[in-house]
């Protein structure tokens, strides 16, 4: 019988977090709630396996990885910032964008309260060179997405 890392791994591995077959309703609800039921010694196997995994596997990942899964995936969502691909980096700046009370509207990004988690906020101020990391992800988007990473900066560095 498979662990939950192995099945998760598994499913990562043919998974296309561009697809259909991804999106709702689909294979993202599988590894979210693979990754909601992981023990602590789990999440450290998880942690190990992502370093030898392609870019895709790490983008399905980081589109999945929410606080509420526990510090070992906000740190890993943290990190994936930096990711050396730009869908990774860009997928992770968003979640923690989202994370940290920046919504967006027809109208242009704002801060939403309702959304925000204090605790993974506090985390993200916290990281050391996250602000320069959302700037690079930032400086490759569209105008719309360049709007919400320049207010998350904002909110990280204490602005807003």
């Amino acid at each position: 019988m498979q662990s939950e890392v192995e099945v998760l791994d598994v499913l990562l591995r043919r998974s296309d977090c561009d697809s259909l077959a991804w999106a709702d309703g689909g294979d993202a609800e599988d590894a979210s709630a693979l990754l909601q039921s992981l023990s602590n010694q789990q999440w450290t196997e998880l942690v190990t396996i992502r370093a030898k995994r392609n870019a895709s596997w790490r983008a399905c990942l980081v589109s999945v990885l929410q606080p509420s899964h526990g510090r070992v995936a906000q740190r890993l969502l943290l990190d994936s910032a930096s990711d050396q691909d730009a869908e990774v980096a860009f997928l992770a700046a968003r979640s923690i964008s989202f994370y940290c009370g920046v919504n967006a509207s027809a109208q242009g990004p704002f801060i939403d309260f309702k959304i925000r988690n204090r605790s993974f906020l506090s985390q993200a101020k916290e990281t050391a060179g996250l602000v320069d990391q959302v700037r690079k992800v930032d400086s490759l988007c569209a105008p719309e997405f360049q709007r919400q990473f320049e207010l998350l900066e904002a909110v990280l560095e204490a602005r807003a």
